[in-house]
């Protein structure tokens, strides 16, 4: 089966944004509904403002092709506290931010990681696993590197241990956190970063 990933923007100006929606429409995700709500009702809209680009991966063999899973990417600018990282990871950011001293942290553009997700519906085979959606995400980030410049990407996520350990086991290290209101409580989502070359 091949394998690849498509910009949602283009995708939608060769076949159409009904046909994108179409397959946006098939996917599942019952364990977070933040990433298929995104997908369903934000990522077309989020890439023609410029806000974020989705990538759909989808998988094609002789007689059919599947939605597989997707990512998104956007450009933020990341906070990173002196007091949370080791001097080598500090002198790798020096060279790419810049340093505020009344916070005592830096401040450098990175591209995030904004959603990432594979697809549970029923009927989807099970041949990409996270890790080689992740390689798919990261080499995307690598493209725009190379014509961007950088070495950082990082992403969020919630205090789940299993999708934490996912990340680290892909490459990326806790330095900080996040605090959200989320209604009635406050949330807090890990910060993750990793260096890429």
């Amino acid at each position: 089966m091949i394998v690849e990933a498509i910009n949602i923007l283009d995708l939608s100006e060769q076949m159409g944004e009904s046909f994108v929606k179409s397959w946006l429409s098939s996917f599942s995700c019952p364990k977070n509904s933040e990433v298929e709500d995104y997908l369903k009702n934000s990522a077309v809209d989020f890439a023609k403002k410029g806000i974020s680009i989705t990538y759909l991966v989808f998988g094609k063999d002789d007689k059919k092709s599947y939605l597989l899973g997707y990512y998104a990417v956007t450009y933020k600018i990341l906070q990173v506290s002196r007091s949370n990282i080791s001097r080598t990871t500090e002198r790798r950011i020096a060279r790419f931010g810049e340093l505020d001293s009344l916070s005592n942290a830096y401040s450098l553009p990175a591209p995030l990681i904004a959603q990432f997700s594979k697809n549970f519906a029923d009927g989807t085979p099970k041949i990409l696993t996270g890790s080689e959606l992740m390689r798919l995400a990261l080499d995307q980030v690598q493209n725009i590197q190379h014509m961007a410049g950088g070495r950082i990407v990082y992403l969020e996520c919630e205090d789940n241990k299993f999708i934490l350990e996912f990340y680290k086991k892909n490459g990326f290290t806790v330095f900080s956190k996040r605090y959200t209101d989320d209604k009635d409580s406050v949330v807090f989502y890990h910060q993750l970063l990793k260096f890429l070359k």
